[in-house]
């Protein structure tokens, strides 16, 4: 299944905001998200 563009869209910027939060929390500190797949191959590899 191909995803739509508005798709793709968000998913990118739910992994930027997403990215500039937990870089913002102390580092000792544990977080566990539960996200769905994302329509894109390998968004969340880095």
């Amino acid at each position: 299944m191909r995803p739509d563009h508005e798709t793709g869209s968000k998913e990118r910027l739910l992994k930027t905001r997403l990215q500039r939060h937990l870089n913002a929390l102390p580092e000792n500190m544990m977080v566990m998200l539960r996200l769905t797949l994302p329509s894109s191959d390998d968004l969340y590899m880095d």
